[in-house]
């Protein structure tokens, strides 16, 4: 009798009974079955929700590249006209476009996935413990296998493998399997394998406990914001908007309002914050020169390494970890941008724009746009002059 689970079962459509003079030694006989495919590939659905993107990651990309881009970019900017009397626009661009030219050439980018609703969340085998169960386990159905089958012409390649996987235990963990008596009988190894056993189930436990871990903690919902519609409200009334244009218009306007410029008129403040505002007297303009003084390459350098590598990309996809890259030429240009800038006062245009996203607040949106919290990604060689300006000015400031 062979047994078949239903869902196979209602996908049978035909069997047969074969001969055991196959390559396969045993006595017993082969069937042969065909299942239909359309089952399986139903399971297939696309996600049109599904937001796939190619970004660059530091850890996946090798020493070689980084060699190769910095080079690239030194030798980029060498051949460029840029020219410390140019202006801060004209250096960023020539900067900007050197090296995205450089990585796009030497850096691998890595596809990832956003917005993914409903999928199964991949666990990663390489944990200590699944290592370890799977190699006792292994060891057990090895040794138990040898210590069987005596007259098994194959028995020579089983003690190797045997040998191979107490290796990879050896080299996993500190402990070492019990030194195995190959001359012994079935019975003699008996308390052998009964240990090996009990190793293997103690760390199935182990990594069960850690794979229900990971999954709680995958698990948890992603509080995302889907825009497909919102709630509008005027003059008191509320109405759910869905058409596309009309949402991104309200969209468009509710983030004008949030990062419009305020005026304030010192005329129409009250008398304290008046007071607070006046041009002090008292103030020498000589105690603040300090504060235009041109940067160092160590400062910038310094500022440069405090960054943190994961945070994400402005307009231009600049990651911070490619300034970490930059060799001395590339530092050297953008030293002298950040010091025109510190001179002039006219930063690129790049710098003032930003990319503006809705994240969730604590409860639900509703679909009021207004009841989310907006981050925006700004230019990550904005974040970094004005890290410098903190750090290297900031003591003076205050």
């Amino acid at each position: 009798m062979i047994w078949i689970s239903s869902n196979l079962l209602e996908a049978l459509e035909d069997t047969e009974v074969k001969n055991k003079e196959l390559e396969a030694r045993s006595d017993h006989k082969c069937v042969v079955t065909q299942l239909k495919q359309f089952f399986v590939q139903g399971k297939i659905e696309s996600n049109k929700q599904v937001d796939k993107r190619n970004i660059y990651v530091a850890k996946i990309v090798k020493e070689k590249a980084w060699i190769k881009f910095r080079e690239m970019v030194n030798d980029g900017l060498s051949k460029s006209n840029f020219s410390d009397r140019q202006t801060a626009e004209k250096q960023w661009n020539i900067i900007k476009e050197t090296i995205l030219e450089a990585a796009s050439k030497t850096i691998p980018k890595k596809r990832v996935v956003s917005n993914k609703r409903g999928a199964d969340q991949f666990i990663s085998p390489n944990d200590i413990s699944y290592r370890l169960m799977n190699g006792y386990r292994r060891l057990f159905n090895q040794v138990k296998t040898y210590f069987y089958q005596l007259f098994d012409d194959n028995r020579e390649q089983v003690k190797s493998n045997i040998i191979k996987t107490i290796k990879t235990i050896s080299e996993i963990t500190e402990e070492t399997p019990k030194e195995i008596h190959w001359n012994a009988s079935l019975d003699e190894m008996k308390p052998w394998l009964m240990v090996t056993k009990r190793k293997f189930r103690t760390f199935q436990k182990f990594y069960k406990a850690e794979l229900d871990k990971k999954k709680q903690q995958l698990s948890r919902d992603k509080r995302t914001i889907i825009s497909d519609s919102v709630i509008i409200k005027e003059h008191g009334n509320s109405t759910l908007v869905s058409d596309p244009e009309e949402v991104k218009n309200h969209i468009v306007s509710s983030f004008e309002k949030w990062t419009r410029k305020r005026e304030t008129t010192i005329n129409k403040l009250n008398k304290f914050w008046y007071n607070v505002f006046q041009l002090k007297s008292n103030i020498n303009q000589q105690w603040y020169e300090e504060t235009i003084a041109p940067f160092t390459i160590e400062e910038l350098t310094s500022c440069i390494t405090a960054t943190n590598n994961i945070s994400a990309p402005g307009q231009s996809g600049i990651p911070y970890f490619f300034f970490k890259h930059l060799g001395h030429t590339a530092l050297t240009c953008i030293l002298q941008m950040f010091n025109m800038i510190l001179s002039t006062g006219v930063t690129p245009r790049d710098w003032s724009l930003g990319y503006l996203f809705p994240i969730p607040k604590p409860s639900d949106w509703q679909k009021n746009i207004n009841k989310t919290r907006p981050i925006t990604l700004l230019e990550t060689s904005r974040k970094i002059f004005m890290k410098a300006i903190t750090r290297s000015k900031g003591g003076r400031l205050n």
